[in-house]
């Protein structure tokens, strides 16, 4: 064997080795998802995969001591092919270590998704509690409660949550879905406080249903600024008539109106910016990467969704073809909840669904109890319209 070579050997065969292991970890993520997920159970999914990533891993382990038994136990008649074999089962062991990495690595995510939501849950009871403690205080204590509420203002302290679920299909128009998501942005902070939600769930589902990739925002709270023109100036004492003069009454009165509005001024960029960086993390959350070759279940995730204790609205972006085959007469909606089903037109560049489809899907979703299906064009209208946003 010439040097170049050996060179060309020790240098390309970890490079092999590392890129069939990349490789074989996004498969192992890919089948995991695509092939072992029950949308009906959490713990028949983890069971499932944590059967698969034990025995690639016992299979990896297997490849290597045989790899190692054939570097020791080689005879010394067969160090021209021992090489070769022991590199074969090599790469064998590279591929088994990265698809058992890429179902674990999907494992590990699915569990973490539920500490996530027991921290928002934590977070919430906690809130609760001192509410009740609170109310309980003041009950004995009527005056102490109009001096905290002359405090505090009118602005009140809300817990609920405002989903979005976001079809990430391959099957949608993308220019109508992002045009959806845009309008969900450019209404969020208004419609958020009109709600009394305290957080907005965004959603990305496909058809892994409970499963799907899930992000929490936090709505910034509401400030409500009080009319300069009520203004009252601060009370002076002044010696001799002069203190009666009207004029000089009227200069108190417009200090304490430039006052209030330079107050008010920082105040108000202070929220801007709170609502900029609010709507920055939306977009980030809401962010699509459609995918293809996969389908939607849409009723067992608004079913999901829209039974979350909290939940007070849903928006779901999507084009209405359900896949999941549970029929819409089963689905029940809360009162306390608003849906709006905001429809897209089909991908233009796909024959599957056609624009028949979706208007079909459109009219059976119509008909259900408790939804309103709008298009992606119509949204924005149909959530600033009076009254809206009222439980």
């Amino acid at each position: 064997m010439s040097e170049k070579l050996i060179y060309a050997t020790v240098i390309l065969v970890p490079i092999l080795g590392f890129a069939c292991a990349r490789g074989a970890k996004g498969l192992g993520q890919k089948y995991s998802l695509t092939r072992l997920t029950d949308i009906t159970s959490v713990i028949a999914t983890i069971a499932i995969q944590m059967r698969l990533f034990g025995r690639a891993a016992g299979m990896a382990i297997l490849l290597i001591a045989a790899t190692l038994g054939l570097l020791v136990l080689v005879p010394s008649n067969g160090t021209s092919w021992a090489p070769f074999i022991s590199t074969a089962i090599g790469f064998g062991a590279n591929l088994a270590l990265g698809f058992s990495a890429g179902v674990g690595g999907n494992v590990s995510g699915i569990l973490a998704k539920p500490g996530a939501r027991d921290t928002i849950d934590c977070q919430v009871e906690m809130k609760r509690r001192l509410r009740r403690l609170l109310k309980r205080f003041l009950k004995v204590a009527p005056v102490l409660l109009l001096v905290l509420l002359s405090v505090a203002g009118p602005a009140q302290a809300s817990d609920g949550v405002w989903s979005w679920a976001i079809d990430i299909t391959d099957s949608m128009d993308p220019a109508q879905r992002a045009s959806a998501i845009d309008s969900l942005i450019g209404m969020a902070p208004d419609r958020a406080h009109r709600l009394g939600a305290a957080w907005i769930q965004v959603v990305k589902f496909d058809q892994a249903g409970m499963l799907s990739d899930v992000v929490w925002v936090r709505v910034p709270s509401e400030v409500v600024f009080e009319d300069c023109q009520r203004a009252k100036p601060l009370p002076m004492v002044m010696e001799g008539v002069i203190g009666l003069s009207p004029a000089l009454a009227e200069g108190w009165k417009q200090k304490a109106i430039d006052d209030c509005v330079d107050r008010q001024r920082g105040e108000r960029r202070i929220q801007e910016n709170q609502e900029r960086v609010f709507r920055e993390d939306l977009r980030v959350a809401s962010r699509v990467i459609p995918r293809a070759n996969v389908t939607t279940r849409i009723v067992p995730v608004i079913q999901w969704l829209a039974h979350g204790p909290r939940t007070v609205a849903l928006d779901v972006v999507t084009d209405g073809i359900d896949h999941s085959g549970t029929p819409l007469a089963s689905l029940k909606i809360p009162k306390r909840v608003q849906i709006n089903m905001v429809l897209t037109r089909p991908n233009p560049k796909r024959s599957i669904p056609s624009l028949d489809d979706v208007l079909s899907a459109a009219r059976r979703w119509s008909e259900v109890p408790g939804i309103t299906v709008v298009g992606a064009g119509g949204y924005a209208e149909l959530v600033s319209s009076p009254g809206e946003g009222a439980p």
